[in-house]
């Protein structure tokens, strides 16, 4: 599933708060739609009698949380590969732009899988056994607030390579339709 998550919880955050470059924000927010994936498919397998489809939603989540896990691996090498191509061709080199290009798809991605489980949770918390609504609920602003930090991300890295801004608007407005699930 990803190096971090062979980590305990406590040893995640701490790899997190070093003064190292990575894992840092990117890891954080893959890290929180795999937490929010995990919540939802509790809900979800647990709502069988009132979510037909539940074994397949479950199904589908758990797939989600693995490749968000797998996603928080793939943003700190991704940043890491910036750090590389500026230190050994420039800020303003092709290297670093293709660079910078990598460091934005992965949270666009993350972007896309964390949309995912929010309208799988948004959907449970109202469909789904009233017992887990609390679990629904919570996987819902978990992904939310990963999404919006995700998005943001890309925006960023976006704007520092002067990249097409197609990419980063593709991510806020998937940020924003996920920020409007209630």
């Amino acid at each position: 599933m990803g190096r971090y998550f062979d980590e305990s919880l406590a040893g995640f955050a701490d790899l997190v708060a070093q003064p190292e470059p990575s894992p840092a924000a990117g890891s954080v927010a893959a890290a929180g739609v795999a937490l929010a994936a995990a919540l939802a498919t509790k809900a979800a397998r647990l709502s069988s009698r009132q979510v037909p489809e539940a074994a397949a939603v479950a199904e589908d989540l758990e797939r989600r949380r693995v490749t968000a896990g797998e996603l928080a691996d793939e943003d700190a090498r991704s940043y890491g590969a910036v750090l590389d191509a500026i230190r050994r061709e420039g800020r303003d080199s092709a290297a670093s732009r293709t660079a910078w290009e990598e460091a934005a798809r992965v949270p666009l991605t993350i972007v896309e899988v964390g949309s995912a489980v929010a309208d799988h949770a948004v959907r449970l918390a109202r469909d789904g056994n009233p017992n887990l609504r609390g679990d629904a609920y919570t996987a819902l602003r978990l992904a939310q607030a990963a999404v919006d930090a995700a998005a943001q991300l890309v925006a960023i890295n976006v704007a520092e390579a002067g990249l097409d801004p197609v990419v980063s608007d593709r991510a806020s407005a998937l940020a924003e339709r996920v920020a409007a699930l209630t």
